[in-house]
This record gives structure tokens, C-alpha cells and sequence, in this order.
């Protein structure tokens, strides 16, 4: 039962960082930086304008920090309290969950199947809608 429970913990986890938009809020951070890079870099941009642009990056940065982390936070809650479910119906201890979600076969097998969930979320049928429509 201790695997089937961090198995569903490991799913919560994903499906928080999934539905919330985990990626496209770090693919957001990833673009605003970038663009502030080249505005530093723009040699056609005078200096006034250049600390306007990287000053309304830096806010938008800041709040795609508060965003990853509020998410990153509620995607680990969700996952503890999976876990701590199991142990409060009497389902096993806490020590033995940590035990056994500790030791590297299942830190093995569930990074694999992690990331294989999280492929195959990647392909969601919106997605699938979008490109579709292009």
C-alpha cells in the first residue's frame, strides 16, 4: 500500500505543476529575461529607455518568481498530503512511507515514471487543438 500511495502522491504532484501551468509560467521567465538580455545588448536603444525596459522586466521576473514558487509549493503540499492521508487511515507509518520512498529503487522507477507521465500530459488534446488549427 506504501507504493501505491507515493506512486499517487508522485501524480499529484505532477498534475499540480501540469494544471497550474508550470512550464508555461517558466517558458514566460525564460522569454522575459531573454528579451531583457537584448535589450541590455540593443545598441539602438538609448540609455534611459534600456533602464525603463529591464526595470518592467525585473517586476515581471519578481512576479514569475511568486508564481513558480506558489506553484512549486502547492504541487509538493499536494503530493505530502497524499502521503499523509495514507498514514492518518492507518494505511502504514510515516517511517516506513520515508523508508521506502527513499531508497533508490523507487527514487528509480518513479523519476522514470515521472517523467513519462509528464510527457504524455505534454500532449494534451488542447495542445493537440492548436497545432491542428495552424
Amino acid at each position: 500500500m506504501i507504493v501505491v500511495m507515493l506512486t499517487a502522491s508522485i501524480l499529484a504532484f505532477v498534475a499540480v505543476l501540469h494544471f497550474a501551468g508550470a512550464a508555461g509560467l517558466a517558458r514566460d521567465a525564460a522569454s522575459t529575461a531573454g528579451g531583457a538580455a537584448a535589450v541590455m545588448r540593443s545598441r539602438d536603444i538609448d540609455d534611459d529607455e534600456k533602464e525603463r525596459r529591464i526595470r518592467i522586466a525585473a517586476v515581471r521576473l519578481f512576479g514569475s518568481f511568486l508564481a513558480i514558487t506558489a506553484v512549486c509549493v502547492g504541487a509538493v503540499a499536494a503530493a505530502a498530503a497524499v502521503v499523509v492521508l495514507g498514514s492518518a487511515f492507518g494505511l502504514y507509518r510515516l517511517a516506513e512511507a520515508v523508508e521506502v520512498g527513499s531508497g533508490w529503487p523507487f527514487i528509480l522507477v518513479s523519476s522514470i515514471g515521472m517523467l513519462l507521465v509528464w510527457l504524455l500530459l505534454r500532449q494534451s488534446p488542447r495542445r493537440t487543438r492548436k497545432i491542428d488549427a495552424q
